[in-house]
């Protein structure tokens, strides 16, 4: 597996040569689903040993599947292009620790039953309200830069613009968005002696599970990309 004897030439030619595709979906993966894996198929076997082999890929294709759009399904994505990232930088050559990768093509599909059956396959086009609301659980991208061919497909085009543009390592760094927080109060069970229910104010969060950590409308408009006029509603706080 993997030509674990092959002459580095050979090696060279087979992960430089080749592009390399990877499947991100919103399912849970056991045992461990945020950090799984399962998202490096055959890199991911043998208890990591595979991984360092990451570092000669030069074309890596990652199909972001939306096959559950929920807040669990884009915590999962968020989390696991994170690992992705991570594991990429963590075996680089290069003393900064950057990925040596020179083209990456990003594609959000939402998969769509079949005629007569429960399985469901996969499309190029996909479903624009699904796509839109989960396209920030691909945020952790933005921490790649310095590739030199960037596709984005799937989301809207004013934030592949800009998603393509910062792994590129132009543009500018993307500030974050500082959420405002509120005071909610919440009711919780405690068994001393009886099962009584308490109530406590608590500090939140008014992001939603959709929403992006990251200021994406500053950078647009810092770069001159046109953005849409009801961009706001990305950082909106209604219910």
């Amino acid at each position: 597996m993997f030509f674990k004897h092959a002459k580095p030439t050979s090696l060279a030619v087979l992960y430089g040569s080749n592009k390399y595709l990877f499947t991100i979906n919103g399912s849970a993966h056991y045992p461990v689903s945020l950090a799984s894996p399962l998202i490096f198929g055959p890199f991911g076997d043998g208890n990591g040993i595979w991984l360092p082999n990451l570092r000669n890929l030069r074309s890596i294709h990652i199909e972001v599947v939306l096959d559950v759009t929920d807040r669990w399904a884009v915590k999962r994505q968020r989390a696991r292009l994170e690992y992705f990232v991570k594991i990429l930088k963590q075996h680089s050559d290069d003393e900064d620790r950057k990925s040596l990768l020179e083209e990456l093509t990003i594609e959000v599909q939402v998969p769509v039953p079949q005629a007569n059956s429960y399985i469901p396959m996969y499309e190029t086009n996909t479903n624009p309200k699904d796509a839109e609301q989960c396209m920030f659980g691909l945020e952790s991208l933005a921490s790649l830069r310095g590739i030199k061919k960037v596709t984005i497909m799937g989301v809207t085009d004013w934030y592949a613009q800009c998603l393509q543009l910062c792994i590129q390592g132009k543009g500018g760094e993307v500030l974050e968005t500082d959420w405002p927080l509120v005071q909610v109060k919440r009711t919780m069970n405690t068994t001393q002696n009886r099962w009584t229910k308490k109530t406590k104010t608590v500090w939140v969060t008014t992001r939603k599970w959709y929403h992006p950590t990251l200021n994406w409308k500053e950078f647009a408009e810092r770069n001159n990309i046109e953005i849409p006029a009801d961009i706001d509603k990305f950082w909106g706080t209604e219910d």
